[in-house]
């Protein structure tokens, strides 16, 4: 018997399904690590490394009528600065909520606060991570117990 118990990467939720989030994380292996945290619990993700491919993205999902659920976005980004990019998306959906991401804890966000659904500070707890994007979705994100596993020869006999 596995004690580890479930393992994120593995499941896939019915209840999650069909979430669509554009993360957008110029560090990679931060930006798959969210990535594979919120596919794992049944959730489509994109992911965008600059503001730029972030705002291409999101403009092709709107244009084949399947527009994002959440946007989880760091502001600290090549190519189109993050405040821009942001104003950018709001333009094109001024629904979508979008939680920022931030590695600078003297920010200011103030002049930010009527136009997004959250500020994460990283680093990001999974705790943190999974509650902040359940809010912003209006919908809790549930992390199932993995398929039970077949019996092995050992096992069996």
């Amino acid at each position: 018997m596995d004690s580890r118990g479930p393992s994120i990467r593995s499941t896939r939720c019915p209840a999650n399904a069909g979430k669509s989030i554009l993360v957008v994380e110029d560090d990679l292996q931060l930006g798959e690590l969210f990535q594979t945290v919120l596919e794992g619990v049944g959730c489509k993700v994109s992911l965008a490394v600059d503001g730029q491919a972030a705002l291409d993205i999101f403009r092709r999902a709107l244009g084949v009528g399947e527009p994002f659920d959440l946007v989880l976005m760091d502001l600290n980004l090549p190519v189109m600065d993050g405040r821009q990019c942001l104003g950018r998306l709001l333009l094109l959906d001024p629904t979508v909520p979008i939680l920022i991401t931030t590695g600078d804890p003297d920010e200011e966000f103030a002049s930010l606060e009527h136009l997004v659904a959250g500020v994460l500070e990283k680093p990001i707890g999974l705790s943190e991570l999974m509650r902040e994007v359940s809010r912003a979705l209006g919908q809790e994100l549930t992390i199932c117990p993995p398929s039970p596993r077949r019996p092995t020869l050992e096992q069996a006999g």
